[in-house]
Formats: C-alpha cells, sequence, structure tokens
C-alpha cells in the first residue's frame, strides 16, 4: 500500500512539473530558447499565485 501512495505521489509530481514546463514553455518564443531550467520551472511551481 505504501509503495503505491508513493508512487501515486512521484506521479503528480511530475505531471505538476511538467505541466509548469509546458506552462513556461509557451510564453517564449522558438522550440528550443523556450525550454526554461529546472530552477525556473521550480520557482514557477513554488510561487504563490
Amino acid at each position: 500500500m505504501f509503495l503505491t501512495l508513493q508512487k501515486e505521489e512521484q506521479l503528480r509530481d511530475s505531471l505538476k512539473f511538467a505541466n509548469a514546463c509546458g506552462a513556461l514553455t509557451v510564453t517564449e518564443r522558438g522550440a528550443i530558447p523556450a525550454l526554461p531550467t529546472k530552477e525556473t520551472v521550480l520557482n514557477a511551481i513554488l510561487k504563490p499565485v
């Protein structure tokens, strides 16, 4: 049971990170230049809305 809950939490974290990456990417022009750094994504996730 614990492993299932742990995997679910990892999946949620991965999806949250991927969603933030996508949201940040569409705010810039160009394919490669628009890719955010890990630090930028984590700051966006932790930033209060």
